[in-house]
């Protein structure tokens, strides 16, 4: 199960095939078992690299809550009308 030191983080990714470099990025929530239907296929012409994003698989999960504000003033309409 390789990982990869990213800045506070330890990333689980997995290869496969050979060829140019494809990078498989799964969707909000999902690890890179989302792709074990098309990597077998993609493998053929590629480097198959799936990874499990932070606080999905095996990737290191978020240390602590995480929020979302909007910055002063977004949502009000700018510049003249």
């Amino acid at each position: 199960m390789p990982t990869a030191a990213v800045r506070d983080i330890e990333m689980h990714y997995e290869t496969e095939g050979s060829g140019d470099p494809l990078i498989l990025i799964p969707y909000l929530s999902a690890d890179h078992a989302c792709y074990a239907f098309q990597t077998p296929e993609y493998s053929k012409n590629f480097t198959c690299v799936g990874v499990d994003l932070r606080g999905t698989g095996t990737s290191d999960k978020l240390r602590a809550a995480c929020r979302c504000e909007s910055p002063p003033g977004a949502g009000r309409r700018q510049g003249p009308r």
